[in-house]
């Protein structure tokens, strides 16, 4: 099997696996870079990027979370751009929940677009034996049944 190219985000962050078959014919995932969610959540009263100086807003928690996610997954996209480009990956398969994939989708640049197989899932808590068992994941790598 060629080497196939993961890419698993969730809120709190994202993680770059290469998927290859060692020698004994089994698959195996490494995880290559990551990248985190600078965007994070604050806990209510704490100072937030988004808030004015003095600690204090107006807007809904709900506008600031969208505007969160919005700036995280333009971090997200600008930083697939970068690692596809470095590593030379032509094609790679992106997780994402229903929420962030929207996003990603509407940050991401065409060139980044035409390279990046987008399947909603929200897979990051999973390690990279379980993703191994995730049926979509399993398709993506060419195994005929989760290994």
């Amino acid at each position: 099997m060629p080497k196939r190219w993961l890419f698993i985000v969730d809120r709190g962050g994202g993680r770059l696996l290469r998927g290859e078959t060692t020698p004994a014919g089994h698959v195996h995932l490494d995880v290559v870079d990551t990248v985190e969610n600078r965007w994070q959540e604050h806990e209510h009263g704490r100072p937030s990027p988004l808030k004015y100086k003095d600690g204090h807003s107006h807007a809904a928690w709900t506008h600031e979370d969208e505007t969160m996610l919005h700036r995280f997954a333009k971090d997200v996209a600008e930083w697939l751009d970068e690692a596809t480009g470095r590593l030379g990956i032509e094609r790679v398969a992106l997780f994402a929940p229903p929420r962030l994939i929207g996003e990603l989708r509407r940050t991401m640049t065409p060139a980044l677009a035409q390279r990046v197989e987008q399947h909603e899932g929200d897979l990051g808590y999973m390690g990279p034996g379980e993703l191994v068992r995730q049926p979509l994941v399993a398709r993506w790598l060419g195994l005929e049944s989760p290994a």
